[in-house]
């Protein structure tokens, strides 16, 4: 966990400087984690995950699955 706190500490963008699959990939590790209390809910995480999941496709998907209001 301190590994994938330090690649995205102060990042919004995992492997580019615009969102890319990885974000998506990536930011699913730590969301679905912190949301189910089974990682710790680091400022890091929530700060790089938080842009993710208020994107629009991400809030219509969460909220079509009932994860979502």
């Amino acid at each position: 966990m301190d590994t994938l706190e330090k690649a995205v500490a102060c990042k919004r963008y995992i492997a580019a400087d615009h969102f890319t699959a990885a974000d998506l990939f990536v930011s699913s590790f730590p969301n679905f984690g912190m949301m189910f209390n089974v990682i710790e809910k680091r400022p890091a995480f929530k700060n790089y995950v938080r842009p993710h999941v208020e994107r629009p496709a991400c809030r219509k998907v969460m909220k079509q699955s009932g994860m979502g209001g």
